[in-house]
């Protein structure tokens, strides 16, 4: 399990196809947990840790149409979780 808070490295992260198992919220702050790895077609496991790594470092490509429409799914689930809790 990998967990960030930065919605950014979410967005990210989810566009390269890691499930985002669960956010949490503790006060105001999101957090986004992640599976730890991805099956690859050629049967390598590429770690959730690696990638997060390589966002920070600004070695890591991704689609930027997909890393749109990631941070919209993970900004209308926060909206939800938010809703829910205040209700």
């Amino acid at each position: 399990m990998y967990i960030t808070k930065d919605i950014y490295l979410a967005a990210t992260l989810s566009s390269l196809d890691y499930i985002l198992e669960e956010i949490t919220q503790e006060n105001s702050t999101f957090f986004f947990h992640f599976v730890n790895s991805k099956p690859l077609p050629n049967s390598k496991i590429q770690e959730v840790e690696f990638e997060a790594e390589e966002y920070w470092t600004n070695n890591l490509l991704a689609d930027p149409k997909k890393v749109f429409e990631a941070f919209k799914n993970i900004k209308a689930r926060m909206y939800d979780q938010k809703r829910r809790n205040s209700g």
